[in-house]
This record gives C-alpha cells, sequence and structure tokens, in this order.
C-alpha cells in the first residue's frame, strides 16, 4: 500500500485503487502500464536475469523479459512493443516484458500462486516457452515442470494442481493468435518466437535439431502459411513435413 497525502493506494495486479483514508472509500481507481512500444535502447544480462531498457518518447524503461524473447529482440535502435506486467512493492516498481499478452497473463497466473516468484515463473517460460508450460500444467507432467530451474517435483505437483482447471478454461478461451495491430507492431519479433518455441516443442517429441531445421525451412518456402499464422498451424504443416522427410 502506498500513502500520497490523504489518499491510500490499494495495489491489486493490473490496477491501483486510490482510497480515501478518512472515509475510506475508492475514489478512483487508474490503470497500471501494460504495453510499452518504443525504440530497443539497451540490452543487458545480470546473472541469470535479462531484460532491456526501451526508450518510449524520451523516458528509458528498464523491462525483465524471459531468455525465449530477449534471443529474439531486434537490433539497437529498433522499434519493439512489448506487453507488460508491473510488480508493486514498497521499495521497487519492476516491470516485466513479454511478446504477447497471452505469455503476460499467463505470468500473473503463474505469480498468483503462493511461493512463486517472478523468476521462477521467468525461469518456467524461459525453459518450457508457452505451449509445452500450459500442456504440462494441464496434463501434471510434473518431470517437464522440474526442467525449469528452482522447480523441484513438490513446486511442480502444486503448481499442477492449482492452476490445472484455471488453465484448461483459459485453454478453451483464448487462442495462440495475435491480433492485426499486435502483428503490425512487433511482427518479427512475434514470428521468431513462434520459431523458437516451435523447435522446442518439437525437439521435446525427439526431434534432432537438424531435421527440426530443414523441415522449418522447406514449410517456410512450401507453404501458404506466414508471420500472421498461429502456432498450432505452423505446428501441424512442420509434423506434416517431417513425415514426408521420413517416408
Amino acid at each position: 500500500m502506498l500513502y500520497f497525502g490523504k489518499y491510500l493506494f490499494k495495489v491489486n495486479h493490473y490496477k491501483i485503487r486510490a482510497l480515501d483514508i478518512k472515509y475510506h472509500k475508492a475514489v478512483e481507481t487508474f490503470s497500471m502500464i501494460t504495453w510499452l512500444e518504443g525504440k530497443l535502447l539497451e540490452r543487458w544480462k545480470k546473472g541469470a536475469r535479462v531484460g532491456i531498457v526501451m526508450n518510449c518518447n524520451g523516458i528509458g524503461y528498464e523491462v525483465y523479459v524471459n531468455h525465449r524473447d530477449w534471443e529474439c529482440l531486434p537490433r539497437l535502435g529498433e522499434r519493439l512493443a512489448l506487453h507488460t506486467y508491473m510488480i508493486i512493492r514498497e521499495k521497487q516498481w519492476t516491470l516485466y516484458g513479454f511478446a504477447n499478452r497471452y505469455d503476460r497473463d499467463l505470468f500473473g497466473e503463474l505469480i498468483s500462486i503462493s511461493g512463486i516468484g517472478p523468476q521462477i515463473a521467468i525461469s518456467l517460460q524461459s525453459t518450457l516457452g508457452h505451449v509445452l508450460l500450459v500442456n504440462a500444467i494441464v496434463n501434471g507432467d510434473l518431470e517437464m515442470l522440474s526442467k525449469a530451474q528452482g522447480i523441484g517435483k513438490r513446486v511442480a505437483e502444486k503448481l499442477s494442481v492449482e492452476l490445472r482447471s484455471r488453465l484448461t478454461a483459459y485453454c478453451q478461451s483464448a487462442q495462440m493468435t495475435l491480433s492485426s495491430e499486435e502483428t503490425c507492431n512487433n511482427k518479427s519479433f512475434i514470428y521468431k518466437t513462434l520459431i523458437i518455441e516451435l523447435e522446442s516443442v518439437l525437439r521435446s517429441l525427439g526431434y534432432e535439431n537438424l531435421e527440426i531445421q530443414q523441415a522449418i525451412k522447406s514449410t517456410q518456402v512450401s507453404s501458404t502459411l506466414n508471420e500472421n499464422s498461429d502456432f498450432d498451424s505452423w505446428l501441424r504443416e512442420v509434423l506434416c513435413t517431417l513425415d514426408q522427410q521420413t517416408i
């Protein structure tokens, strides 16, 4: 909780509610920072943490990102758009950035579980990516979840038990597609992230790196899919290509 004059600001995920201390009633709700667009000013790595600095209309925002998104960043000086999640603590306000809103929303679900902090959530997303992570939680795949740094079997089981029903409903309502606005603002960044996640899923299915890369390149040439196509469509096409390569 934050105090400013006669108001008490109560933080709750994406919203800050201002309360009149004397009368104990809400006076206004402020939106948090949930999206940023600007130029990539700096990219940094400190131990296991990675992040960037964005220049948004002359203001520099430091944003933590996961390793998958960090590897797909554009060159310094180029434009970038990120969906962000702000965490406010007594001595620090921290922004976490994601290539799409589904990863941001999943991050919010992860840190809502007691004992799961931002770094563990980022570790899970960096190691497994969106599709594998959601599937592992929904299907109770503790071995897959335990591949992430800082995740033991007990934490993995807690994640699956507490998030399974919520993520099952989430999967039914949220599609792995991007709006035209998101695609226009962040097309190459999103596409690189999709390809990296595609490679990760195929490796988990037992395919070798060389055959995965050949299949993706072949699909890019022969398929009607493009940067706007969703993840499931790409996965189906590449699996068909892999099947044809083994004949």
